[in-house]
């Protein structure tokens, strides 16, 4: 039975999501249309139903900042302090006690408030609230909202819509983070909760997760931090997100440290488990390209240059090391141009990108990439 699971067709997976998602949204429209009739006494004209759109994207969107402040709130309640807090591409950062507004985004994300752990045993790292807090401000802001309903419906009708329509929209953020599931590759904050209350472990790799992007955050290179953060089980379990996003930091750590060959042997190692989770996966794919690359190893890149693959490239313009990866493409080729292009693009992302010790990585693996291949071509000009 086991092996029939992990021989089920990524298709089917992916439009039994899909069909999920048209299921869910299908039931919030129908809702929202009730909800119109009933605030505004049955008549539901084009007004009323361009309002309805309207609120809807409001309300989505301050549940997103909700979500997060639920986040940071009950994080700061259990011991935790802020490390960036981000809505969209739009990200505010803690710098040595200074904040700024820094760009950066992540697929299947909305947003994202990363915090630096206590420092108690990583074991021990509180993580209940932490994780659940954003969920459970969505809901708790839902319900205060339904309160004023019945006393404004027939004064303020639109308000009352406004109202009802933000319960909902907060309804469905909250669950749809509380209710342990996996999306589109990544876990949710059930899912994570879940996880971490399984073993102390998880718990333990959690703290590291969160530890190594606060100093990064700060200027910390991956290669300067303590070693045994990223030992991994003699045989990990890389269906575990927490175990499989500490072996993909522990890959950027041997690349930063210059030890090509171990971080592909580790690269590929976990891109042989059919459960690797989907984001995951992406990212050790496309660090493994960039390894591809910069060996001269033809035949692993064309394998891993899918469309898929590119696709995701292309959708990470907010992060260096994709620009990196592209220069990397094009310096191999020889194609000067392309080179220049990416450099630039390289060079323009840095400017707003809010982890700074990746950046001095980033920075110190071009400078790498000019050496490996500077041999077989002219330099690309860096006054453009």
């Amino acid at each position: 039975m086991k092996n029939k699971t992990s021989r089920w067709p990524a298709r089917m997976k992916k439009w039994g999501g899909m069909a999920a998602g048209l299921m869910v949204g299908a039931v919030f429209g129908f809702v929202s249309v009730l909800l119109c009739e009933w605030c505004m006494g049955g008549q539901a004209g084009p007004l009323v139903m361009l309002a309805l759109i309207g609120f809807m994207a409001a309300g989505i969107l301050i549940h997103f900042i909700l979500h997060e402040g639920g986040h940071w709130f009950f994080g700061r309640l259990t011991g935790y302090t802020l490390v960036s807090f981000r809505v969209g591409s739009l990200t505010l950062v803690n710098q040595n006690g200074r904040l700024s507004v820094k760009r950066f985004s992540l697929a299947g994300t909305g947003g994202q408030c990363l915090m630096a752990p206590p420092q108690t045993a990583p074991e021990q790292t509180p993580y209940f609230w932490y994780n659940l807090g954003g969920g459970a401000f969505n809901l708790i802001f839902a319900l205060l909202a339904m309160a004023p309903v019945w006393a404004c419906r027939r004064a303020a009708p639109y308000a009352a819509l406004f109202l009802m329509v933000f319960a909902l929209c907060g309804a469905v953020v909250g669950l749809s983070n509380l209710i342990p599931m996996r999306a589109g590759g990544l876990a949710n904050d059930g899912e994570n909760a879940r996880t971490l209350g399984k073993d102390p472990y998880s718990r333990r790799l959690f703290w590291i997760q969160l530890q190594v992007n606060a100093l990064a955050t700060q200027g910390m290179r991956l290669g300067q931090m303590q070693a045994q953060w990223f030992d991994l089980p003699e045989n990990p379990d890389y269906t575990n997100s927490m175990v499989a996003a500490v072996a993909g930091m522990r890959v950027s750590r041997l690349i930063d440290l210059g030890q090509e060959q171990e971080a592909a042997a580790l690269a590929d190692q976990m891109l042989a488990c059919p459960g690797l989770l989907g984001l995951l996966s992406l990212e050790a794919r496309c660090e493994r390209l960039y390894l591809a690359v910069m060996a001269g190893d033809t035949q692993k890149q064309r394998a891993l240059e899918t469309p898929e693959l590119e696709k995701y490239i292309r959708a990470g313009s907010t992060m260096p090391a994709r620009h990196r990866l592209a220069y990397t493409r094009a310096m191999a080729r020889g194609d000067a141009q392309q080179a220049r292009q990416h450099l630039q693009r390289f060079e323009k992302t840095v400017r707003s990108y809010p982890v700074a010790g990746e950046i001095a990585t980033e920075q110190a693996l071009m400078a790498r990439i000019d050496a490996r291949f500077i041999k077989q071509q002219d330099p690309v000009p860096t006054d453009c």
